[in-house]
C-alpha cells in the first residue's frame, strides 16, 4: 500500500519521468507481491496440507480467491491511467 501511495504521488521525474518513476514504484510493489505468493503457496499450503480433508479444501479455495484478486489490481493500475495509461480514466473506474 505504502509503494502504491508514492507511486501514485509521484509527480516529478526523480529517476525518470514521472510515468517511469510509478513504473518503479509498481515494480517494487509487485516484487513485494510475489513474496507475499510465494508464502501463500508455499508455507501456508504446507500447514494446510496438515488439516482435514474440509480445512484444506477451504483454504485452497480462499487462497485462490485470494490470488485472483491480487493480482487483478497490479494489472489494472499498470494499464490505468496512473501507470501506462493504456485504458480510459471512464473504464479504469468502471473496472
Amino acid at each position: 500500500i505504502g509503494t502504491g501511495a508514492v507511486a501514485t504521488l509521484s509527480t516529478a521525474g526523480v529517476l525518470l519521468s514521472p510515468v517511469g518513476d510509478r513504473i518503479i514504484w509498481w515494480g517494487v510493489s509487485t516484487g513485494f507481491l510475489l513474496v507475499l505468493l510465494y508464502f501463500l503457496f508455499g508455507t501456508l499450503t504446507k500447514e494446510a496440507n496438515e488439516l482435514s480433508g474440509a480445512a484444506q479444501s477451504t483454504f485452497s479455495t480462499l487462497r485462490n480467491l485470494i490470488v485472483v484478486a491480487w493480482l487483478v489490481y497490479p494489472v489494472w493500475w499498470i494499464l490505468g491511467t496512473e501507470g501506462l495509461g493504456m485504458i480510459s480514466l471512464y473504464s479504469e473506474t468502471a473496472g
